[in-house]
């Protein structure tokens, strides 16, 4: 959900005038999840549900494959395995949890 600052401040009962920060304000009413965990947390969701798909199913297949030959130009793209990989460790979560 998308939720402006002056949400908050109303909901912690302080006024903008006071210029207080806006972590403060969450932290007083006790919002914790940023955007960003959100979206990791739905790419985690994600990839347990790929995992645990049957092998024949199109999406893990294609996310279990490795092409041959040479790729294209440009940057990588990011792959759902090693970003998975790389929350689930800043995390210190094992793999077993991240997928349920």
């Amino acid at each position: 959900m998308k939720y402006r600052n002056g949400f908050w401040r109303g909901a912690a009962r302080t006024s903008g005038l006071l210029k207080v920060r806006n972590e403060v304000t969450r932290e007083k009413v006790r919002v914790i999840k940023t955007v960003l965990e959100r979206t990791e947390n739905s790419m985690l969701k994600c990839y347990g549900y790929v995992v645990r798909m049957e092998d024949n199913r199109w999406r893990k297949r294609i996310m279990t494959c490795s092409p041959e030959g040479r790729r294209q130009r440009g940057r990588a793209e990011v792959q759902l395995e090693k970003e998975a990989e790389r929350v689930m460790k800043q995390r210190t979560i094992s793999s077993k949890e991240a997928i349920n």
